[in-house]
Protein backbone atom coordinates (compact mmCIF):
# COMPACT_ATOMS: atom_id res chain seq x y z
CA UNK A 1 0.00 0.00 0.00
CA UNK A 2 1.25 3.45 -0.93
CA UNK A 3 -0.43 6.60 0.34
CA UNK A 4 0.40 9.99 -1.11
CA UNK A 5 -0.93 13.22 -2.51
CA UNK A 6 -0.52 15.29 -5.65
CA UNK A 7 1.46 15.96 -7.64
CA UNK A 8 3.56 12.92 -6.64
CA UNK A 9 0.82 10.29 -6.57
CA UNK A 10 -0.24 11.06 -10.17
CA UNK A 11 3.40 10.74 -11.30
CA UNK A 12 3.79 7.41 -9.50
CA UNK A 13 0.53 6.15 -11.02
CA UNK A 14 1.76 7.06 -14.52
CA UNK A 15 5.14 5.41 -13.92
CA UNK A 16 3.59 2.18 -12.64
CA UNK A 17 0.76 1.86 -15.19
CA UNK A 18 1.88 3.86 -18.21
CA UNK A 19 -1.47 5.71 -18.07
CA UNK A 20 -2.29 9.32 -17.27
CA UNK A 21 -5.18 10.05 -14.95
CA UNK A 22 -6.14 12.86 -12.60
CA UNK A 23 -6.42 11.82 -8.97
CA UNK A 24 -9.25 13.51 -7.10
CA UNK A 25 -9.07 13.97 -3.35
CA UNK A 26 -9.47 10.52 -1.75
CA UNK A 27 -9.00 8.74 -5.10
CA UNK A 28 -7.82 5.12 -4.89
CA UNK A 29 -6.00 3.07 -7.53
CA UNK A 30 -5.53 -0.67 -7.18
CA UNK A 31 -2.51 -1.71 -9.26
CA UNK A 32 -1.30 -5.31 -9.61
CA UNK A 33 2.50 -5.53 -9.85
CA UNK A 34 4.31 -8.81 -10.42
CA UNK A 35 7.38 -8.20 -8.23
CA UNK A 36 8.65 -9.35 -4.85
CA UNK A 37 10.05 -5.95 -3.86
CA UNK A 38 10.07 -2.30 -5.00
CA UNK A 39 13.44 -2.35 -6.81
CA UNK A 40 12.04 -5.03 -9.14
CA UNK A 41 8.69 -3.30 -9.66
CA UNK A 42 8.07 -2.28 -13.25
CA UNK A 43 4.80 -1.81 -15.07
CA UNK A 44 1.65 -2.94 -13.36
CA UNK A 45 -1.94 -3.42 -14.40
CA UNK A 46 -4.66 -1.10 -13.17
CA UNK A 47 -7.28 -3.34 -11.59
CA UNK A 48 -9.63 -0.69 -10.30
CA UNK A 49 -9.90 3.07 -9.84
CA UNK A 50 -12.29 4.38 -7.21
CA UNK A 51 -13.39 7.99 -6.94
CA UNK A 52 -15.40 9.47 -4.07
Amino acid sequence: MVVGHNPGIESLFERLTGKTRAFPTCGLAIIAIDADDWPRAERGALERFIEP
